[in-house]
């Protein structure tokens, strides 16, 4: 709705959907550098060293993949905005519960942040909620408090989610999408040990699976298999195919471990190239030795680039391997690179005592580990680990400042 009337809105007061496309840009740009900014100012004044919110704010400023999907009309940027805004209030609020508290903005801020991370993405209600029962137990002594910013959020969410289905006739997503991991284990199973299954268990895999589709199972792409996944089959009565997956399971070990595994070690391991788009055609291009970001035009938009010199630099980070062979640049570009770097800050942030801080990136992990669950590893959906790449410096770097260990904020 915000993408699509914002660019009908304008095409109908100047006749152009690039510029009606430049305007919602333009928005998304605002609310977003204004998540970077309370970031930044936040870190600023809570005295991390100078270095530190240098750093973080050229990055911001400046490295690329902050740079492309800021710029991009994906609903992961807003998302990934609310994770880091809502991260950073967290902090604020381990560091001095009752100051943050005081201010009217800072719990509107708190609503607002929970709203981009509970709007734009299904998964993120899951980790938002399973995070918010953790919270109040972390912060026991204050959980009324607490629960009245997230009863908030999650009311306004369920409040606009309602009208926009009432009013548009919304239909239910496929509950392939939360099927992916067995989907895949039960495809690379049939791909590799098809004679394992006697005739009673193939009939229930495709009326599940049709055997055309799983013919085409690809192990870094579950688009694959559930792009003719029999819902309607498995809503009528899914144990037959529970079972089936279980005793595969049981029989199978190591093969749902390698489907797990290969679907999802883009995300941990740090020397990955990204390639579960490889050779397929989107609108205007065709992706390359990567899929590292979709770097094209769709309609009813056009391409008119007026720096074809940089245009062609992001082209060659999104569908080439190209910054993949410069040594420790590359790690700066990996998800699996900063996934270790988070990971590393939580235990560390524990093992000095600083928990609550530790908590706050709870978060992240959650979502991540809804992520995992998905059909594909790709940048955008851990669009946060980037966003907040000045939080987790100076987690590392100047954790005492972060904690209030040394200043109070004021």
């Amino acid at each position: 709705v915000l993408l699509g009337w914002t660019i009908r809105a304008v095409r109908a007061l100047v006749g152009s959907y690039n510029k009606g496309i430049a305007v919602y840009l333009l928005l998304q740009m605002a609310v977003v550098s204004g998540c970077f900014a309370y970031m930044l100012y936040f870190l600023k004044r809570v005295g991390v060293r100078r270095w530190i919110c240098n750093v973080g704010t050229v990055f911001m400023a400046f490295f690329p993949t902050v740079s492309m999907f800021v710029c991009c009309t994906t609903k992961d940027v807003y998302f990934s905005a609310g994770v880091v805004l809502l991260t950073t209030l967290l902090l604020e609020a381990a560091r001095d519960f009752e100051g943050l508290w005081r201010s009217p903005i800072k719990r509107v801020l708190l609503v607002f942040a929970s709203l981009l991370m509970l709007l734009f993405r299904n998964n993120g209600i899951y980790a938002y909620l399973l995070f918010a029962l953790f919270s109040l137990w972390v912060y026991r002594a204050q959980w009324k408090r607490l629960f009245l910013v997230y009863g908030s959020a999650v009311l306004l969410c369920v409040s606009v989610n309602g009208c926009l289905n009432w009013v548009f006739d919304a239909k239910e997503g496929s509950v392939a999408e939360m099927l992916c991991v067995p989907m895949q284990q039960l495809a690379r199973v049939h791909a590799e040990e098809e004679e394992s299954f006697d005739e009673q268990e193939k009939e229930i895999l495709y009326s599940l699976i049709p055997k055309v589709i799983l013919a085409n199972y690809h192990p870094k792409l579950a688009d694959n298999v559930k792009v003719n996944f029999m819902t309607d089959n498995f809503l009528r009565n899914p144990m037959p195919y529970v079972e089936l997956w279980l005793r595969k399971g049981l029989e199978h070990p190591d093969v749902y471990a390698n489907s797990f595994l290969m679907n999802t070690y883009g995300y941990w391991y740090p020397d990955t190239v990204l390639t579960g788009y490889e050779g397929r055609r989107i609108a205007d291009r065709e992706y390359g030795d990567s899929s590292y970001f979709a770097f094209v035009t769709e309609r009813p938009g056009y391409r008119g680039s007026k720096l074809p010199a940089l245009e062609s630099f992001y082209e060659k980070i999104s569908l080439e391997i190209y910054q993949q062979k410069l040594p420790g640049v590359s790690m700066l570009f990996s998800i699996g690179c900063w996934f270790w770097v988070y990971l590393f800050a939580g235990v560390y942030l524990w093992k000095l005592k600083y928990r609550r801080q530790a908590f706050s990136l709870l978060l992240m992990g959650f979502i991540f580990l809804t992520v995992i669950l998905g059909p594909i590893a790709l940048v955008r959906y851990v669009l946060y680990f980037f966003f907040g790449v000045p939080l987790v410096l100076a987690l590392l770097f100047d954790s005492k400042a972060v904690a209030g260990r040394t200043k109070n904020i004021r």
